[in-house]
């Protein structure tokens, strides 16, 4: 009996192992000046909500659990991620999906980085020394935090002035919309379509009725989705983008008028 209850307070657990989700809103000043840094001007990024990684030992010790693992997309594809720790690693050579990064663990080991599934399988995300040594599994408990919203919220982080429309070879600001009201109370309708639009009224041209709006600069597809929602609402007589030309606008209006 004594044996026994020596054996049971000998028992070591096993250090568990985990992602949670990280806010969008949360992400650390630094880790935006990194992915900045690392970017050209020449289209719209945006940065997701990510995951907490572990960074763990051979012999089965857990080094940091502080880890981080942002997204980076260009428009709507993933195009690398930064893992932040007490340096920032930028991975653009990308091998899998983000799909995939949802439904599994990640882990650093060795400085490698790792998604670990179901099945105890390790998929290289990036690989810096050493193969990785599945038989250091065993000596964690992994808890897979299935579905854990990676990347499903996005902020922007770099984007141009204007945006090309690819079906008409068109230039349009990249954060301006126009639009025009129906008859009634103006005042109203403007604090409604800047909570639709989550914008400001920057001028008004009044001559021809036209209201245009700033907000925060967008890729063309989800520009023309703004446009073809804001002339669903019923206060709104017309919608548009703000087309660019070498000196004047749609409304030949110089932008140093508005």
């Amino acid at each position: 009996m004594v044996f026994c209850i020596l054996l049971t307070g000998c028992t070591v657990k096993k250090p568990v192992v985990t992602n949670e989700k990280l806010s969008v809103e949360e992400i650390p000043s630094e880790v935006f000046s990194f992915a900045l840094s690392k970017l050209p001007d020449d289209s719209f990024y945006y940065i997701g909500s990510g995951i907490t990684v572990t960074d763990v030992s051979n012999d089965g010790k857990v080094i940091r659990n502080d880890l981080a693992l942002y997204p980076i997309y260009e428009n709507e594809k993933m195009r690398a991620m930064v893992l932040k720790g007490s340096e920032m690693v930028y991975i653009d050579d990308l091998n899998v999906d983000e799909e995939k990064i949802k439904n599994c663990l990640v882990i650093v080991n060795n400085e490698n980085v790792f998604l670990i599934n179901d099945g105890g399988e390790a998929i290289a995300v990036r690989v810096k020394s050493d193969k990785f040594n599945k038989k250091v599994l065993e000596k964690f408990e992994l808890r897979i935090n299935k579905n854990n919203e990676f990347g499903n919220d996005r902020r922007l982080l770099k984007g141009s002035n204007t945006v090309t429309d690819p079906d008409t070879g068109r230039k349009y600001s990249s954060s301006r919309l126009v639009v025009k009201f129906t008859e009634g109370d103006t005042d109203k309708k403007i604090a409604d379509f800047e909570e639709f639009c989550q914008g400001k009224l920057k001028s008004t041209i009044k001559s021809i009725g036209l209201y245009v709006f700033e907000i925060e600069a967008s890729n063309i597809k989800r520009l023309k989705y703004l446009v073809d929602q804001a002339l669903q609402l019923d206060y709104i007589e017309d919608a548009h983008l703000d087309e660019q030309r070498e000196a004047y606008s749609t409304t030949d209006v110089k932008p140093s008028d508005r």
